[in-house]
């Protein structure tokens, strides 16, 4: 969850888990200070969420934002005997249309102001409870509800035309 959480924040899976593996470190060098005033997953939500502000913020994240992830290359053929597999799968023409309506929203929730973009994917994507998320963000729970729904007529917005009804 954390690792899903730090790549939807972040909007890359390599510095979505680089991301939540500072968070995991950062959480057990300071074990200690958890004091139990809240349940211990939203105790590392917070770090989680932090650890990518900072990523977010730092002079490297900036400079390679928008550059190229490499994909690795598949491995040989081993010469196995073929054996022939019935595909009930969708046809690759519904994958893709699936794969860029979820790319658009993905873009959409990108392109809201950060504080949008954390409570729409904390409570939609992630679903917390608002009490948790006001415990992970450090606002009252009624801010946050007044938020999510300023948050969610913003990402409206950014999708009209995209879904029909909308």
């Amino acid at each position: 969850m954390i690792v899903s959480l730090c790549t939807h924040l972040l909007g890359n899976k390599n510095d979505g888990e680089d991301a939540a593996q500072d968070a995991f470190v950062k959480a057990f060098m300071q074990l200690e200070s958890f004091r139990g005033d809240a349940r211990f997953s939203t105790w590392l939500y917070i770090i989680a969420v932090n650890a990518c502000r900072n990523r977010q913020r730092s002079f490297w994240q900036k400079l390679f934002k928008h550059s190229l992830a490499t994909g690795i290359p598949g491995k040989e053929d081993d010469g196995a005997e073929m054996i022939e597999i019935i595909d009930s799968s969708p046809l690759p023409s519904q994958e893709l249309e699936k794969k860029e309506f979820r790319d658009q929203i993905k873009r959409a929730i990108g392109l809201l102001p950060c504080r949008y973009r954390e409570l729409i994917i904390l409570r939609d994507i992630q679903q917390l409870r608002y009490d948790e998320i006001a415990a992970i963000i450090n606002v009252p729970e009624g801010t946050i509800k007044s938020g999510i729904a300023r948050a969610r007529l913003a990402l409206q917005v950014e999708l009209k035309g995209l879904i029909d009804g909308f």
